[in-house]
């Protein structure tokens, strides 16, 4: 049996699309590598929202200036600062995809 909060989970990727992001740092927190921009079912082009090179380079971009004000570094700060930089490319559209952000630590 399928619980309840996978059925709505599953209605929500199907009703706004999800946008999956990695992001490798080193154990101070430096970002290694650019990110990497994974979508399903987020409508991209011309007239519509960016395609995965573009949310990679503005979420590369928000996570280092996060990492750059933060205090310290922790694992949280990248995951947030990446979850809101994709809320922010899409921040024009109707229906914002969800952001499922991995952070691997190296």
């Amino acid at each position: 049996e399928v619980s309840p909060e996978v059925i709505r989970d599953r209605g929500l990727m199907c009703e706004f699309g999800v946008v999956f992001a990695s992001v490798t740092v080193d154990r101070a927190g430096a970002v290694l590598t650019r990110p990497v921009v994974s979508m399903r079912g987020v409508v991209t082009g011309p007239g519509a929202g960016p395609g995965d090179d573009e949310t990679a380079l503005v979420l590369d971009g928000a996570v280092r200036e996060a990492l750059a004000h933060a205090g310290r570094f922790t694992v949280d700060t990248v995951r947030e600062a990446a979850r809101k930089a994709v809320r922010k490319v899409f921040a024009a559209q109707a229906r914002k995809p969800l952001a499922v952000v991995n952070v691997t630590v190296m």
